[in-house]
């Protein structure tokens, strides 16, 4: 087995760990909210946002870094009573254009982004969004998920939620079956993702040495 090879797929089982983990603590975040009385629709709606703010609490989208985390952590109880109307409000502020952000007086949900996008609003259908009484542990367990570095997360973490939320007998009906990453990988790394990136690197290698040739005269 070549170093390179080799290297690879120690990133591919490390980057394995860390979805996993991340969709544990997702997981434990969903069981809460089950306990809770939150289901169907409503909770899958509730975790994709969870999860892009999560996303972009790692990634540079939230500026500074981990305000959402902070938001949850400074600024509502630990009895996670509160947490539905600070969420709502920080939803609702996701979703306005950015004159309207001027607006909010609380200094913690005028330094989020407008996004403007319907996945902070109503859906297709004009619903909008019904969350459960949160509670202590509700809350535990979105710090949790909050503190781990999203930005190593893999994005295909959204295929396992859809796919775990989703009925099993409308699963099979549908054939919606989430495939991870590093099967996906193990599949077609002999078959042709080897060739093509040994293809790849003789372009750029050439393309650098044109560059060199280039710089010399």
């Amino acid at each position: 087995m070549s170093a390179s090879l080799a290297d690879r797929r120690v990133t591919i089982l490390d980057q394995a760990r860390v979805d996993s983990e991340a969709y544990q603590r997702i997981e434990r975040l969903r069981e809460a909210l089950i306990r809770r009385g939150c289901q169907g629709r409503n909770l899958e709606r509730f975790l994709v946002r969870i999860v892009i703010c999560l996303f972009a609490d790692h990634t540079g989208i939230f500026k500074p870094h981990e305000i959402f985390a902070d938001l949850i952590e400074t600024r509502t109880r630990p009895d996670g009573t509160d947490l539905e109307g600070r969420l709502r409000q920080l939803f609702h502020a996701l979703n306005s254009p950015e004159p309207d952000q001027q607006k909010y007086l609380d200094p913690d949900l005028a330094r989020f982004p407008a996004i403007n996008s319907e996945l902070f609003g109503a859906d297709l259908f004009g619903d909008m969004l019904r969350m459960p009484a949160f509670d202590g542990a509700i809350r535990a367990r979105l710090l949790e998920a909050a503190q781990l570095d999203w930005s190593r997360v893999s994005p295909t973490i959204f295929g396992a939620l859809f796919q775990s939320g989703m009925d099993p007998e409308e699963r099979r009906t549908r054939g919606a079956h989430y495939t991870c990453e590093r099967n996906i990988l193990e599949l077609i790394e002999p078959l042709f993702l080897e060739e093509l990136r040994a293809q790849f690197g003789r372009l750029q290698s050439r393309k650098n040495g044109r560059e060199e040739s280039l710089r010399l005269f």
